[in-house]
């Protein structure tokens, strides 16, 4: 698998039932190249798996809509899950920073704008609030997700989730360890910590300067 960069895009060559295929995942507001390099290479090791996608904490829904193209484009037929309060971070606890970046209410898209902007994928499903309220009831089996949530409460909720129903060679990229973003940092300790059998833990760096808090946890 070869990838090459270009300025707003990321063109990618991935193997496909019908040979080498080429698909250009655009860059935008939330997507650095380097974190949606991490991010794409994951998903195209298990595109072919069964299991839906889902993204938690997906504020526009750029990824979600860069995941949704592509299989759109391969007829890849899996459900896009979009774990949000859609009102933007929740308040912080004491364990996140309490620094300017934690402003309650940040990066705030109301439901409709973000369906709007994915009316060109297929099956998107909205889960609306706070993933701690809406991950217990949520059991469609996933091949992918990303976690995106910034704080603690919302991280540790996904990684809850995505422990249950990640499906067999399955993977997490979760976004934002042992950066500024410190109550991310802690929500994977304390879900890692206690050891996860059947789990692997990678740390993919792309630009160390640029995205280093990316980790992928797959399911053996």
């Amino acid at each position: 698998m070869a990838m090459a960069l270009r300025e707003e895009t990321i063109v990618q060559q991935y193997e496909s039932d019908f040979g080498t295929e080429v698909f250009e995942f655009g860059i935008s507001e939330y997507l650095n190249i380097p974190r949606m390099q991490g991010i794409i290479d994951a998903f195209l090791a298990v595109r072919k798996l069964p299991g839906d996608v889902a993204e938690f904490g997906i504020a526009r829904g750029e990824t979600l809509r860069q995941l949704g193209l592509f299989m759109k484009a391969n007829g890849i037929k899996k459900a896009l899950h979009a774990f949000d309060t859609f009102t933007g971070l929740p308040e912080p606890e004491p364990v996140d920073n309490q620094s300017i970046h934690l402003v309650t209410g940040l990066y705030r898209h109301p439901v409709s704008e973000v369906m709007t902007y994915l009316n060109d994928c297929d099956v998107v499903v909205i889960h609306e609030g706070h993933i701690k309220n809406t991950g217990p009831s949520f059991k469609k089996p996933l091949c992918f997700a990303a976690i995106d949530c910034d704080l603690y409460a919302g991280t540790y909720a996904a990684l809850q989730v995505c422990g249950r129903v990640i499906g067999k060679g399955g993977v997490i990229v979760l976004d934002d360890y042992e950066t500024s973003w410190e109550g991310v940092t802690a929500a994977v300790q304390k879900w890692w910590g206690a050891g996860k059998k059947g789990w692997r833990m990678e740390r993919p760096v792309y630009n160390p300067g640029l995205h280093p808090g990316q980790l992928r946890f797959w399911r053996e």
